[in-house]
């Protein structure tokens, strides 16, 4: 029997199911040892710059499921095979090892005082009914980018769970309690009963039970959290999208733990700026990644105790936060506004509590421990825009088709096609990205976006390509205004039908290549197609679902739906292509509901 070496092992074609089991026990390994989601390379099979905890953690954006396996498979042949079957095994010997024990209650405080405790009855630790599935799973994803929503959680950990802070990649908490996941389902149970009883006490709350450290300490704020960052754990994105602001949610179970949210009023609207430094701590992120940084050697508790005196004696003094008062390099937060999503929500809630001038307490961030002074704000002009996005892979060789040089080229030809008319701007955003409005403001954003717009009039295209963040933009400006001003922020989409073109786009891999290739037998089976027909319909729909292998271009996955939307409308009457295109739909639609 052919074999494919998979890097761990041969194994056999019709023994795939081992190699899923390894792939399924590696973010075990990784969330056991932190230092490997700093492992980076460039794999010349998948021509991708593989991030070993971002693909873990299915923040790779583009990257479909079965190259992801693959892309493991070959970072644990690179990290070293005998070391993480090492752990394996000892992982394997310690369930079968607690498979034979008797288990043994071991006492642990309950978050409940005494003097409540005694008076409410212990709920029942089961599960709470899940909440229906939400339909922001039927949008473009790209529409769910720059959609603030305000959150508070509690987290109760139980062993054996992601040991990283929720939704920041990198950042590990410094300790997991060992208490089982039925004990973290009674404590939820409690935790949700009181913060049901008492809502406007839910941040006491947080300060006194959540197991999430770096947001217990601000009452379990979340901040202007941006949507994308919560599709990975779906479950959370469904319960907020049924919550009312004030609302508590039903105990939740993701990969961190069990979450009890309450969804917030959006704050009062505020331009807000700071000044900000950073102190590391061992064994923060950065002294993962340097441990002979400043600061590495001492403990957080050290280093929050050496922050609050630095405050104080800066308050005492009447002076600012700047290399002078403080010995570190200050950094500047930029102009934003409380509505705004994206980077540094934390931070701007908390300038947003502040005085213009007065120093707010330590935090801790994924950085180290925080201190931030309120500025005056800049304000400059702010832009809207609308851009055409083409994104690449720094590293790949010229010749690829995402190496940068590549993917110049397709940007330079698209500007060219709009210089002789501008009218299919819209029709290269479609197939490309991006839809959405964004906007750019001096002080905040980079000086190359906001320079590209300055001399363009409103409503006209910029002359040059901008370069950004592994980007290339063409750039339309939209208007202008003296400053920020209140926009009404995005809300969590629910359209009632799939975005078909956005999910052509975004979905890529085995699953929805199995999907196509049903529809084809589905559409046989439904017309009673004679044989000639039937085998063109088959081949059609096979020819469509490989256009959506990793390695095809967006553009490519565009022209394979439009060509089997003609010759489908072709080959059928109108009312039995009516009908396959309602099938089409639903199975897209049916997909996308499944897929998160």
């Amino acid at each position: 029997m052919k074999k494919t070496h998979v890097g761990l092992a041969s194994v056999t074609r019709n023994r795939r199911s081992t190699a899923w089991w390894v792939i399924g026990t590696f973010p075990w390994v990784v969330d056991r040892y932190p230092r490997l989601y700093a492992f980076r390379e460039f794999d010349a099979r998948s021509g991708l710059n593989i991030d070993c905890w971002g693909i873990v953690q299915g923040t790779m954006e583009g990257i479909d499921m079965q190259t992801q396996r693959k892309a493991l498979l070959s970072i644990m042949r690179r990290l070293g095979v005998r070391i993480i079957l090492a752990a394996m095994v000892l992982m394997a010997a310690g369930l079968l090892l607690a498979a034979t024990r008797k288990p043994s209650r071991s006492p642990r405080q309950s978050p409940i005082p005494s003097s409540q405790g005694a008076a409410m009855a212990m709920p029942q630790a089961v599960s709470p009914p899940a909440y229906p599935r939400g339909h922001w799973r039927l949008a473009n994803p790209m529409d769910l980018t720059h959609v603030p929503l305000w959150i508070s959680h509690i987290l109760i950990r139980f062993k054996g769970v992601n040991p990283f802070v929720p939704f920041h990649q990198g950042w590990a908490e410094s300790t997991i309690p060992t208490r089982s996941r039925e004990e973290a389902k009674e404590i939820a149970a409690e935790v949700f009963e009181r913060a049901r009883a008492n809502p406007d006490g839910f941040a006491a709350l947080a300060r006194e039970v959540s197991e999430d450290e770096p947001t217990a300490s601000l009452g379990g704020s979340w901040s202007g959290i941006d949507a994308s960052a919560l599709t990975r754990d779906s479950a959370i994105l469904d319960a907020i999208a049924t919550m009312a602001p004030g609302e508590i949610s039903r105990p939740i179970a993701t990969r961190y733990g069990i979450h009890i949210l309450m969804r917030r009023e959006r704050p009062a609207f505020d331009v807000v700026s700071g000044r900000f430094v950073v102190i590391p701590y061992s064994p923060g992120p950065n002294c993962l990644a340097n441990a002979t940084s400043a600061g590495c050697s001492h403990p957080k508790t050290e280093i929050l105790s050496e922050a609050e005196t630095l405050i104080s004696r800066i308050r005492r003094s009447g002076g600012s936060l700047d290399a002078k008062t403080t010995e570190l390099v200050p950094e500047n937060t930029g102009t934003w506004t409380t509505w705004d999503a994206g980077e540094l929500s934390r931070e701007r809630e908390l300038l947003a509590q502040l005085k213009v001038g007065e120093i707010g307490r330590p935090f801790e961030s994924e950085r180290g421990i925080k201190i931030l002074q309120r500025t005056a704000p800049q304000v400059g002009p702010e832009y809207r825009v609308e851009v055409i996005q083409v994104r690449y892979f720094a590293g790949l060789p010229p010749e690829h088709r995402y190496s940068r040089e590549s993917r110049r080229k397709l940007i330079e030809s698209i500007l060219g096609t709009l210089e002789m008319g501008a009218d299919r701007f819209q029709e290269f955003r479609t197939i490309h990205c991006c839809n959405d409005v964004r906007v750019w403001r001096v002080g905040r954003d980079a000086t190359e976006l906001t320079n590209s717009v300055a001399a363009v009039r409103d409503g006209a295209i910029a002359h040059e390509v901008v370069e950004n963040d592994s980007s290339f933009l063409i750039v339309r400006r939209v208007s202008m205004t003296p400053g920020p001003r209140p926009v009404e922020p995005p809300q969590l989409p629910r359209p009632e039908k799939i975005d078909i073109l956005g999910a052509v786009k975004t979905y890529s891999g085995t699953g929805i290549q199995a999907e196509l290739r049903e529809l084809g037998g589905d559409c046989v089976n439904a017309f009673g197609l004679d044989a000639n027909m039937a085998a063109d319909v088959k081949v059609l729909h096979e020819n469509v679902a490989a256009s959506f292998s990793f390695d095809q271009d967006v553009s490519d996955r565009e022209e394979a739906l439009l060509s089997i939307h003609d010759e489908m409308q072709q080959c059928l009457s109108q009312s039995e292509f009516d009908r396959y295109w309602a099938l089409f739909t639903e199975r897209m639609t049916s997909f996308a509901m499944q897929l998160h």
